[in-house]
């Protein structure tokens, strides 16, 4: 079935309508190469690992670019948690198991239960 013209009405307020912001610029303090920029507009499912891994650098050099980005203060606490080691700390002791159960090595195991 045909379809009739949009009415003069709609076309005018469309017209009257205020356009669009253009969307912010990628990297307002230009701190990112050409290549940087490219794999942040790539689609990421058409990037293999190791451009995955240059991507998220580049996110994060964008991030510590801004000192206003909400991002910032979390990736400077982690940054200060690796270099005292702290992070190294926490992650053997959620691995371990010793985070779910912190009393568990303060047990002694049951007489023969290690035993065939």
């Amino acid at each position: 079935a045909p379809t009739s013209p949009p009415s003069s009405s709609v076309a005018a307020r469309a017209a009257r309508a205020p356009a669009p912001e253009p969307p912010p610029p990628l990297d307002p303090a230009g701190v990112l190469d050409q290549q940087e920029r490219w794999l942040l507009e790539a689609d990421d499912a058409m990037l293999d690992r190791e451009q995955r891994i240059a991507r998220a650098y580049a996110q994060r050099k964008l991030v510590m670019a801004d000192p206003e980005h909400p991002l910032r203060p979390v990736l400077e606490r982690l940054d200060e948690d690796v270099a005292s080691g702290a992070y190294t700390k926490m992650s053997q002791d959620m691995w371990s198991g010793r985070t779910a159960f912190p009393d568990r090595d303060d047990e002694a195991p049951e007489a023969g239960a290690d035993s065939p």
